[in-house]
């Protein structure tokens, strides 16, 4: 028996050449997902809506809160001058980091200590503690990416960055079960408070892992220049415009629709909130933990730009094919979450391996600042934004066409996920061919090594058999 190969098999990090503070970091960085993890999704998930909504916030005020990460990315640019400035990275995560993590112990407090008698009070005050969360992230984004940069081997990006999406994905699974269990076991804002503690605990803990961390000095820029001049110096460069335009474009072209799958698996096709967390999101987060370190290999191995084409092509089919599904069609909605989950995942850590490596090294947290204010604001905020236009104005009329399907009549969302796949399929087709990846294999290559490997596994099976 080949006990090196099984244990290759195992490894996950491939250390070869590595001196042993670049090793130790590594896994602190993957520790660290863990505590991020529990914060981001008891902080953007199903105890964040409840607790506004308890709390009696108006639609329009809840609409506000959810865009502030969104519109705080306008903060980017200020955030990557900082950092140019002072050269203190770890400095400015840590300070960051800590005060987005921290303002969420009184968030959780509000509701105990602001008097029931003032409920304007208690929203303003949860309002601003959110706003001066979601200022903060843009310091940390620039000083993580511009930290991963220099820490990251280029060679292992592609499968170290799947890993600690899988324990993400793994650790969102638990927390987001603990969190409705401890919502359930504590009604009333007791419980929201609760799990907000929780949140602020692991969250901090996840910054204070880096406080553990040697981190290399953060290189200078040869002369100072302003915030204008750096942005210049990205806007013009056209190769990495290229990537930030695809992924702008696409992150638009997924924003119209994404917010809109579970308000039609409630409304229209009008499963349970259990139905719609056991055979959607459970079998999506299910099928990304099975398929994400294969596509970090598949990055190391073929490069970004292919697997970003197969996946984005996955993604836009999926959302296609949630046009032609109605009724209680249980399995269909199983099969488009295990495209989803597989194929989504792909394209984050692909996008994410693309303009990390594209970046130009001088001014380089500009060119993540870009990147961000982009996708972020004309991609996400701009596109959820549209989508709910387009449904009020436009598909509304549409759906009084009665247009149907077998089983169901085409609605209002149908015609949304229509139209969202079709530009997302356009995207690729006209935007995704103009970037250029040093290095990398075309899709028709990486398909072509998928497909024989794929055979040589079918054969040896075969020939196994008696």
């Amino acid at each position: 028996m080949n006990f090196q190969h099984i244990k290759g098999k195992f490894q996950v990090l491939d250390t070869r050449g590595m001196d042993q503070n670049t090793v130790r970091t590594l896994w602190l960085l993957i520790a660290a997902v863990m505590g991020g993890t529990v914060w981001a999704n008891i902080t953007t998930g199903i105890a964040f809506s409840g607790y506004w909504k308890k709390m009696g916030a108006s639609d329009l005020l809840y609409g506000v809160v959810i865009a502030l990460p969104s519109l705080a990315n306008g903060f980017q640019f200020l955030a990557s001058y900082v950092l140019e400035r002072t050269l203190k990275r770890k400095k400015v995560f840590l300070i960051s980091g800590l005060i987005q993590r921290s303002v969420w112990l009184p968030f959780a407090l509000v509701p105990l200590l602001v008097p029931m008698e003032q409920p304007a009070l208690r929203l303003w005050a949860a309002a601003v503690l959110a706003l001066v969360s979601a200022a903060t992230a843009p310091f940390m984004n620039v000083s993580f990416y511009s930290i991963c940069n220099d820490v990251v081997p280029i060679r292992i990006r592609g499968r170290y960055f799947a890993t600690r999406s899988r324990i993400a994905t793994m650790v969102g699974l638990l927390i987001g079960v603990l969190t409705g269990v401890l919502l359930d076991a504590f009604p009333g804002l007791t419980g929201y408070a609760f799990v907000f503690i929780l949140a602020s605990v692991f969250g901090v803990a996840d910054v204070c892992l880096f406080f553990l961390m040697k981190l290399p000095e953060m290189q200078p820029a040869p002369g100072k220049t302003g915030v204008l001049r750096m942005l210049s110096t990205v806007i013009a460069d056209k190769k990495y415009m290229r990537i930030v335009v695809f992924c702008t474009v696409w992150m638009f072209s997924v924003q119209i629709s994404s917010p809109y799958f579970n308000v039609y698996m409630q409304n229209a096709m009008r499963l349970s909130n259990l139905q719609i967390t056991l055979f959607s999101q459970v079998v999506s987060n299910g099928a990304l933990v099975l398929a994400v370190t294969k596509w970090g290999g598949a990055l190391d191995r073929f490069g970004s730009k292919p697997v970003i084409w197969v996946a984005c092509a996955l993604n836009a089919l999926h959302t296609l094919l949630w046009s032609f599904i109605g009724g209680k069609n249980i399995y269909g909605v199983m099969f488009v979450s295990i495209v989803a989950g597989s194929s989504w995942c792909a394209y984050d850590i692909g996008a994410q391996n693309l303009f990390m490596g594209q970046a130009g090294r001088e001014n380089q947290t500009m060119y993540t600042a870009v990147y961000f204010m982009f996708t972020q604001l004309l991609g996400c905020a701009l596109g959820n934004a549209v989508g709910g236009f387009l449904l009020d104005n436009v598909f509304c009329r549409m759906e009084a066409w009665n247009f149907s399907m077998p089983g169901f009549s085409m609605t209002r969302y149908n015609f949304l996920f229509l139209f969202s796949g079709t530009l997302r399929f356009l995207s690729i087709f006209l935007l995704l061919p103009r970037i250029h990846e040093e290095g990398a294999s075309s899709a028709r290559e990486m398909l072509g090594s998928a497909l024989a490997a794929f055979r040589r596994l079918a054969g040896s099976h075969l020939l196994k058999k008696p």
